[in-house]
């Protein structure tokens, strides 16, 4: 999603690919992702790397289990924010 339909989501949490972790807080701290709710309550699950990504993003049969526990991890960490978020 672009940073232009960015207020679209609504979303109890926000994931954001980033090739690498200073990819990733790069978008966190943008102007434009730091009115979201989601970031302001740490509703968010950074998964960073290529290998992660190709394999939870889309994923495939073969792919999803390589990646999924990290991402799982990940999505778990993010969600109790998401009480914050009402």
């Amino acid at each position: 999603m672009s940073y232009e339909q960015l207020e679209q989501s609504d979303s109890d949490v926000l994931v954001n690919f980033g090739s690498t972790a200073e990819e990733s807080e790069s978008f966190l701290s943008a102007a434009d992702a730091q009115p979201r709710p989601q970031v302001q309550n740490g509703a968010v699950a950074s998964p960073v790397g290529a290998a992660l990504i190709a394999s939870v993003s889309p994923p495939t049969g073969l792919s999803l289990t390589w990646g999924i526990d990290d991402y799982d991890a990940l999505l778990s960490e993010a969600a109790p924010a998401t009480d914050a978020l009402g």
